[in-house]
């Protein structure tokens, strides 16, 4: 709540959001606190969902926040900082350093401290710049994760114990169905990569549009 207010309050931040292919922005006015209060809890846990598979978050928080750091450098002459920039980038060092470690078979674990700073890191990241609806597709992974475990839940309640899953966040659905940790690992590193690609051809687009 906080965050979400102190950036209402920023005037360099504002109300709006900008739409990805597209110049114009979204001012979400005074639903801007109660939205973002929502984003940053969805995201922050999706993050958290996400450490589920050694390496796996910060493989996605490495291709992730890169793509949010290049970003930031698009936007460095229109938000006039670049901060947001070098944030970033320390971000995905630090997430290399770790991953050395983490990786499977994992000596060590960031655990919910970790993962949900990661969240909230990227959440902040994008808010300050106005690109949370790029987050969909740069945080798309995460999003799923948070996804599939309301999916199973509201499934498992109205079939009376019946699963979509074998087990869900879906990163464990896909290690039931035979797929070892570095496989999925590798899979959501790849389309965590191609997402963002896309979301910086949005950014690219909405600058020149």
């Amino acid at each position: 709540v906080g965050i979400a207010f102190s950036l209402y309050c920023a005037k360099a931040v504002g109300t709006s959001i900008r739409l990805p292919f597209t110049a114009a922005t979204w001012d979400l006015g005074v639903f801007y606190v109660p939205i973002m209060v929502l984003y940053v809890i969805f995201m922050t846990n999706s993050a958290n969902l996400q450490d589920g598979v050694d390496g796996l978050l910060s493989t996605v928080t490495m291709v992730g926040g890169a793509a949010l750091g290049i970003a930031a450098m698009m936007l460095t002459p229109v938000i006039g900082d670049s901060a947001m920039r070098d944030v970033m980038f320390a971000l995905v060092g630090a997430c290399a350093g770790f991953f050395v470690f983490n990786r499977h078979p994992a000596k060590i674990f960031m655990g919910d401290t970790g993962s949900m700073f990661i969240g909230g890191a990227m959440v902040g990241a994008s808010m300050l710049m106005g690109l949370q609806l790029f987050m969909v597709l740069i945080g798309f992974t995460m999003i799923m994760s948070s996804v599939s475990v309301i999916m199973q839940r509201i499934y498992f309640k109205l079939t009376h114990g019946k699963r979509i899953f074998r087990m869900s966040p879906i990163h464990h659905h896909f290690e039931l169905g035979g797929m070892n940790e570095n496989q999925i690992v590798v899979m959501y590193g790849l389309v965590t990569f191609a997402l963002s690609v896309l979301a910086l051809i949005a950014l690219l687009a909405a600058r020149h549009g």
